[in-house]
């Protein structure tokens, strides 16, 4: 049970009363004088006690501020001097080293300013090829003989009216073979019905051959050029009043069948009388790689006029990346430039790899990176058509 405080206190005040009676004689000022000084002499004593520490601790951090910068920066100073006279020492040789290898691979690399430079000394290049993504007006191909009477030139025309018509065009392109540096154009002045994958050509009823089977074999490879990039698989021949073609030797031709794909060669037709220049297809057997095409380009054969369009000196290795994309492999023991006969090397290239399916050519090899419109450094689109033309009709 619990107690309350009146019962407790009872109970401690009669156990005091058993202790000794204990009476202090002292006076109480007497006593609280005492106290007093004992409490003024021990207060210094622990204050001593706290603020001497302190005191010290500031002063030692004062002084280590004021002495310590100095030591360490002359350590500091005499520590990068040894480290900066060891790396001398130790690295003289490496560092000639290296600057020559830099030295090398930047002369291997040209600047941006030789590029732009050079791109604007090939700014009056020749291109042969014309893209699709190029093309802002349509063309007609139309076929020409070359003075040596055994090859075809062909070219695509494009008017500044932008209107075509293959009997006018023909006709009129036909008037400046001379200038041209060809023989005449073979088709001149017929007319060209396409229908989806058939095509007509109808032929004036004076229409006149040369005469002679190489006549008759230039007339036949003219209409398969000009059909050859084109949805065509038929070609149906006859002349105005109806009645069937007769193509010499061959006899009566009522129609021809446009094979889907030709492999040639191009080479450069080169007619010095007039300095003509022309990418010329030389067809090549339709098993040959295109090892064997690239061989062709290079041989110096093909008849009176055609030259080779790779520089002397130089080979080719043509490997395929994808069914789209060639990769050729150029090397020389030539310095090749970006120049007229870099691009046309380039451009006779990219229109051989064109004949045999080929989308897209690398370009490997070449000391420049760019030349005219061509960034080497990506894959080349491959053309549509060669030999450019741009008529006036008026």
């Amino acid at each position: 049970m619990k107690q309350n405080k009146n019962d407790r206190r009872k109970e401690l005040e009669k156990d005091l009363e058993k202790f000794p009676f204990i009476q202090d004689h002292q006076d109480k000022d007497e006593l609280y004088n005492k106290i007093s000084l004992q409490m003024m002499e021990e207060e210094p004593k622990k204050r001593k006690l706290v603020i001497m520490p302190i005191f010290a601790l500031v002063a030692v951090l004062f002084l280590t501020a004021l002495i310590l910068p100095p030591i360490l920066i002359d350590q500091s100073g005499e520590d990068s001097m040894d480290i900066a006279t060891e790396s001398n020492e130790g690295g003289e040789d490496n560092s000639e080293t290296l600057h020559d290898e830099q030295s090398a691979e930047l002369s291997q690399i040209p600047s941006e300013m030789e590029v732009t430079e050079r791109d604007m000394d090939g700014s009056e290049l020749q291109s042969y090829l014309v893209f699709e993504k190029f093309k802002e007006n349509p063309f007609i191909i139309a076929v020409a003989a070359g003075m040596n009477g055994e090859q075809i030139i062909p070219f695509a025309i494009t008017t500044k009216d932008g209107q075509l018509n293959y009997t006018t065009t023909t006709t009129l392109v036909a008037e400046q073979a001379e200038e041209l540096g060809v023989a005449g154009f073979p088709l001149q002045g017929t007319e060209i019905n396409r229908k989806g994958t058939e095509a007509d050509i109808i032929f004036p009823e004076d229409f006149q051959m040369a005469g002679g089977s190489s006549s008759d074999v230039m007339l036949h490879n003219s209409i398969e050029q000009t059909f050859q990039n084109s949805q065509v698989s038929q070609v149906n021949l006859k002349y105005k009043d109806g009645r069937p073609f007769e193509m010499g030797n061959f006899g009566t031709v009522e129609s021809l069948t446009i094979a889907s794909s030709v492999k040639v060669s191009y080479k450069l037709y080169n007619y010095p009388a007039t300095e003509s220049k022309f990418l010329v297809p030389i067809k090549i057997d339709e098993n040959a790689t295109i090892e064997e095409a690239f061989q062709t380009m290079i041989d110096n054969e093909g008849g009176e006029y055609i030259d080779s369009p790779i520089p002397a000196g130089v080979s080719l290795k043509g490997e395929e990346a994808s069914e789209e994309l060639l990769s050729v492999t150029i090397t020389t023991s030539n310095k090749l430039e970006p120049d007229q006969q870099s691009i046309t090397m380039i451009e006779a290239v990219l229109a051989t790899a064109a004949s045999f399916g080929y989308e897209h050519v690398q370009l490997q090899g070449l000391p420049f990176r760019s030349i005219d419109r061509y960034d080497l450094s990506n894959p080349l689109e491959t053309p549509v058509a060669v030999n450019p033309l741009l008529m006036d009709t008026n």
